[in-house]
């Protein structure tokens, strides 16, 4: 019973005496890049000469 004793004992004193973990960095979340506004240019033309009188 006292060898049990003994090494319980020697057991806590050799985990208490580790050192104590260092705290985790907290993480730095990274922005999501948002959707960036499309460009569209839209050319009209209501010429129709083209298909009316072709090649010229």
């Amino acid at each position: 019973m006292k060898r049990f004793s003994l090494a319980v004992i020697l057991a806590l004193v050799l985990t208490s005496c580790s050192p104590t973990p260092l705290p985790l960095p907290t993480p730095t979340f990274t922005p999501t890049p948002t959707p960036q506004p499309l460009e569209l240019v839209v050319l009209h033309t209501n010429d129709t000469w083209g298909y009316i009188f072709p090649c010229g």
